[in-house]
């Protein structure tokens, strides 16, 4: 139901995730439709046998980075029908809202971002969230080296905190769905 899914390259180090739309019972069946793979890789730290660098011919990557990366990392990526998009740095960091500018120029006007905490710290930070949907599963996690939904620095009291409204919840399996507007 979107035209793209956007991780970070951490994301991708740690899960190795395809990002393909599948059907059937093992979720092995590939559908029809796939949204366009977007990895944000500022150095471009990908490995090149990574699983969303495969299956190009149905689902397409593209890999957002800056002028950083290294030019032989970003041929041999393309040499594999990888698309390489430089975008402007901020921080040594890829430029989130220059990179949504060039996906609504592309006609991308929905983006799922399933990143971990500090793409999504760093989604709401510039202010590029319109709708969040969180899924919580009954596991219990924590400890102080755990990682958080949302990365970078805490608030420092509730007043800090981003508010949703219109807030929905639903039960999805055994997984409870919080979603809001921000």
């Amino acid at each position: 139901s979107v035209d793209a899914v956007l991780v970070g390259v951490g994301t991708v180090l740690m899960d190795n995730p395809a990002l393909t739309v599948r059907t059937g019972a093992g979720l092995e069946k590939l559908t029809s439709q796939q949204p366009l793979r977007i990895v944000v890789d500022s150095r471009l730290r990908i490995p090149l046998k990574a699983q969303i660098l495969a299956l190009q011919d149905k689902a397409r990557t593209l890999l957002a980075t800056t002028a950083a990366a290294p030019v032989a990392r970003r041929l041999a990526l393309q040499k594999k029908g990888i698309e390489v998009l430089i975008v402007p740095a901020v921080h040594d960091q890829v430029s989130l809202p220059a990179l949504l500018k060039e996906l609504g120029r592309r006609g991308i006007t929905s983006l799922l971002v399933e990143g971990g905490g500090e793409v999504n710290a760093a989604m709401l930070r510039a202010e590029l969230v319109d709708h969040v949907r969180l899924y919580m599963a009954p596991l219990l996690l924590g400890g102080q080296n755990a990682k958080g939904v949302i990365g970078g620095v805490s608030p420092t009291g509730l007043k800090g905190a981003i508010q949703l409204c219109h807030v929905t919840t639903r039960l999805v399996g055994n997984d409870l769905v919080v979603e809001g507007d921000l």
